[in-house]
């Protein structure tokens, strides 16, 4: 998607490197941070992708994900990706050579 320029939008919600592309938006876990990915939101069309990946530890433990997925489907959003980061972005992302800022 980042390589075909694609109209993806895509969150950092967790405390990692950004992405190339990606909006750091800081640990959803914590009330402030959700707070701005709600405003960050708010003029985005619903149908817009959004893509948004933590990466912080292993996927199943990571406290950032579950808050910002629901946020997005309260918010009526309805094309929500999420980054399969299953260990790491370390891991999983930057030792793969993909692409960081």
């Amino acid at each position: 998607m980042i390589n075909r320029k694609e109209n993806v939008k895509i969150y950092n919600i967790g405390v990692v490197e950004n992405i190339k592309g990606a909006v750091n938006i800081g640990g959803a876990s914590k009330p402030e941070n959700l707070e701005k990915f709600r405003k960050t939101l708010k003029d985005l069309p619903k149908k817009q992708t959004i893509v948004i990946y933590c990466g912080c530890c292993p996927m199943g433990k990571c406290p950032n994900i579950r808050p910002a997925f629901n946020l997005l489907s309260a918010e009526k959003f309805t094309n929500i990706k999420l980054l399969e980061l299953p260990d790491n972005i370390k891991i999983d992302w930057i030792d793969k050579g993909y692409p960081i800022e």
